[in-house]
């Protein structure tokens, strides 16, 4: 079959409205949704910062560069974790597929990373086919979910980026390209082959490290300073001359 321009032009693909206001051009900068995700992600980040600080210790103590082992202590869940999902689920747009619009929550059973979009198992199909490093399919029932990835989806919705791209360029084929493409993958390659989903993947990616660092690091200040007030009040108190002896560098 061959696909003409005008096939393209009219086909439904990702441009179905999917509720959820637009977030504003100039919005506020808002907490990351990691903040509401529970204790599910509370522990995926501890782990995540123990893992680093072992690692850490791994190399100041051996010359060879073996650290990676440690990593892979880092928490997993077999599947999305579960009371993070819903919160995914509440995200602008994210009550059905991306692409196609279904609304059968029992469809929705794959997200993609490289977009933080839910998918139904066709259009999950259609991303593995056509841009599987790009679009980094998942399964939330059987796939592995790190601290990073579930992140991706926490920091991304269906309607965020449909938001993005949609009044920007699509990508098209050169005249001389022969193509037997379906209307929908055709409609498919127009999005997702273009410069804006580019731009939107790297956006994510940025956001998503950013809240995998900061909350790592406030963690981390978190642990120190409770460490600090435990080693205050194990200590016995001062004598009544103690303050004497410090001034004199005794």
């Amino acid at each position: 079959m061959t696909v003409t321009a005008d096939d393209v032009e009219n086909s439904t693909l990702g441009s179905r409205s999917f509720g959820g206001a637009a977030e504003p051009t100039q919005a506020k900068i808002r907490l990351p949704r990691i903040v509401t995700a529970g204790e599910e992600l509370e522990s995926l980040c501890r782990s995540e910062l123990e893992s680093q600080e072992a690692t850490d210790l791994h190399s100041r103590q051996s010359d060879s560069d073996d650290a990676g082992g440690a990593r892979n202590a880092s928490a997993m869940f077999r599947g999305f974790p579960r009371l993070c999902l819903p919160i995914v689920k509440m995200l602008a747009g994210n009550h059905c597929c991306v692409d196609c619009g279904d609304e059968d929550g029992e469809r929705l059973e794959y997200a993609s990373l490289g977009y933080g979009t839910l998918l139904c198992q066709d259009c999950a199909y259609r991303h593995q086919t056509n841009t599987f490093a790009e679009s980094q399919v998942k399964s939330l029932e059987e796939d592995i979910w790190t601290y990073r990835s579930v992140l991706a989806l926490l920091e991304g919705s269906n309607t965020q980026m449909l938001e993005f791209i949609k009044n920007k360029p699509r990508w098209r084929p050169s005249k001389s390209a022969k193509t037997n493409d379906t209307e929908d993958v055709a409609a498919f390659k127009q999005i997702y082959l273009s410069k804006a989903a580019t731009a939107y993947r790297k956006l994510l990616a940025k956001k998503v490290d950013n809240t995998y660092i900061s909350q790592l690091q406030s963690m981390k200040e978190d642990d120190e300073a409770k460490a600090k007030i435990v080693l205050a009040t194990s200590l016995p108190p001062p004598g009544p001359f103690d303050h004497i002896f410090e001034t004199m560098n005794v």
